[in-house]
């Protein structure tokens, strides 16, 4: 059994210009010592909905359900989400400056995570454990830098510490929304590897958010296609990669260098996806992609079930264009 596991999760909240449908009937699973990577633009409901199932979005109105270890996060009351975010799960987010107080060293923020968790350790253990902490995600010299101001340090060594804190309670999942957002190439890859040694060494649960298929490559089991709230495309990384499904993930992997440019020997060309993404607070009937879908059809118009890709049960994908096991399809 998944250590979490979602189905039909909806996410709506209200904003001045109407009423934002994030999230739309999304299913997904991921178990200790695994990882699944959400990838899709922005808007497409990634961060809504892991941030929905926390308790982080006020006002926002969910439904569906979302087991972790047996117990439904979406029913949960305050004081038991309060225990469960930042203890059992933990969270890193996208801008590293946001989540760390400006005025305070990186150590004495990671020290106070160790004792909200732990509120009999002491101060100076609970010290002492920040700059393992900080060993731990892979940052150099951590007791010089554990006295260091957020400002201080680079924006690499700022998410090395924003990891480090959320490992502070001892996670089952971690989630990570954009770890590698505005990184160079060579400091997301290491980033993504430390991401990945943490996993294998813990045996947590891995959550990685994204815009970029290229960012969860190498790191994912499972990758979620999502647009326009809903999943769009599910399944293993090999055969995801390997055999896209959908319209829209043959666009994302398109519009990835590395897949693009080389795969064809150095003369292929990057295609960008025309049209603007949906609009959350309009969502019209049918296929979301309908509009800059290269092969709509009428039938386009009928919402698309998630189904499983012949001769792979595990793979799935929303588009009338896939011959299921069976041999539906067009």
């Amino acid at each position: 059994m998944a250590l979490l596991e979602v189905t039909d999760l909806r996410v709506s909240f209200d904003t001045p210009q109407g009423v934002v449908h994030a999230v739309r009937g999304l299913s997904f699973g991921v178990g200790e010592g695994r990882t699944l990577g959400i990838v899709g633009e922005s808007g497409a409901g990634k961060s809504a909905g892991v941030q929905a199932l926390l308790g982080l979005l006020p006002g926002a109105r969910t439904g569906g359900r979302a087991l972790f270890a047996g117990r439904d996060l979406l029913t949960a009351g305050e004081k038991e989400l309060r225990r469960v975010r930042g203890g059992r799960i933990g969270m890193v987010f996208q801008d590293p400056l946001a989540g760390l107080h400006p005025l305070y060293p990186v150590g004495r923020q990671i020290a106070e995570a160790v004792r909200a968790h732990d509120p009999g350790i002491g101060r100076r253990r609970a010290r002492e454990r920040a700059i393992e902490l900080l060993a731990l995600a892979g940052v150099p010299d951590p007791a010089r830098r554990a006295a260091a101001y957020p400002h201080r340090l680079s924006g690499g060594l700022r998410q090395r510490a924003l990891i480090a804190m959320a490992l502070a309670p001892g996670p089952r999942l971690l989630i990570a929304d954009e770890p590698t957002a505005a990184l160079d190439a060579t400091v997301r890859a290491q980033i993504l590897d430390l991401l990945r040694r943490l996993r294998d060494e813990r045996g947590m649960a891995l959550i990685v958010i994204s815009h970029d298929l290229g960012v969860v490559a190498g790191l994912a089991d499972e990758v979620l296609v999502m647009y326009g709230g809903k999943a769009a495309e599910r399944g293993g990384r090999h055969p995801l990669y390997r055999r896209p499904q959908h319209p829209y993930t043959r666009g994302l992997l398109a519009s990835v260098p590395s897949a693009a440019l080389f795969a064809g020997g150095g003369g292929a060309r990057l295609r960008p996806i025309p049209g603007p993404p949906p609009d959350p607070r309009d969502p019209q009937p049918g296929c979301a992609f309908r509009p800059r879908c290269p092969h709509a059809l009428a039938r386009c118009g009928e919402d698309p079930p998630l189904v499983p890709v012949a001769g792979d049960p595990a793979h799935l994908a929303a588009c009338w264009l896939v011959r299921g096991p069976e041999g539906d399809g067009p």
